[in-house]
């Protein structure tokens, strides 16, 4: 089978979507699909990840006049708390183009029950099916050795913020909140890449806040 891949742009796709398209890829190759970028004569399917491109209506349009049915990840991008971020300009977006277009896909995909049954419920009606996001490797947890190699304490509390840098994830908030909490015996561990902006927005409340502030390790 060949089936067209389409997703945001690498700025918005870094972290969860990267990572669950590498992992989708590499298992559908393994079993003799073909992943293509585009709409091809040859394609079979059309799966878009995310949500809010206008570059994927146009795509759709073309996989309806063609009959090709097409799938949507939408990678929690409807879920209540990213509603909610920019609701102002997501609410009409979603009404006029969005909702049309995922109601004329063939699936939905969630990668959790909670997500499908949030779906479910805005989207009554619409076939919703599950595909929890994979883990590749046999690597198995090695807490001593990693504290040890990192040179973190046996005693210290690791906070992970593992995510996509971005305003709607919440990281200035969490460093707000973390420097009116003492934490003694903690470190904060931020992974992930993002907006080069928001990133030394929160580098400088971290510098703000040092002095209440965990150790940081970017």
């Amino acid at each position: 089978m060949k089936i067209a891949f389409f997703h945001p742009p690498a700025a918005q796709s870094a972290g969860g979507i990267a990572a669950a398209l590498h992992s989708l890829k590499s298992t559908l190759i393994e079993r003799g699909h073909e992943i293509t970028p585009e709409l091809r004569p040859d394609t079979d399917v059309a799966h878009f990840h995310g949500l809010w491109q206008l570059a994927f209506h146009k795509v759709a349009r073309q996989c309806r006049a063609r009959s090709l049915p097409y799938l949507v990840s939408p990678h929690g991008m409807l879920e209540p708390w990213a509603f909610r971020s920019k609701r102002w300009k997501k609410l009409p977006f979603f009404h006029l183009l969005e909702k049309p277009f995922l109601k004329r896909a063939s699936t939905l995909l969630a990668t959790s029950t909670i997500e499908s049954n949030n779906l479910k419920a805005r989207l009554p009606g619409q076939r919703v099916g599950e595909l929890p996001l994979g883990l590749t490797g046999d690597a198995q947890p090695r807490y001593d050795d990693a504290r040890r190699s990192l040179e973190w304490a046996p005693e210290e509390k690791v906070l992970l913020y593992l995510s996509r840098i971005d305003r709607k994830k919440g990281l200035d908030i969490l460093l707000r909140a973390l420097a009116d909490i003492p934490l003694p015996d903690a470190r904060l561990v931020i992974v992930g890449g993002g907006d080069s902006h928001y990133l030394a927005e929160c580098r400088r409340i971290a510098a703000e806040f040092a002095s209440t502030l965990p150790p940081i390790e970017w």
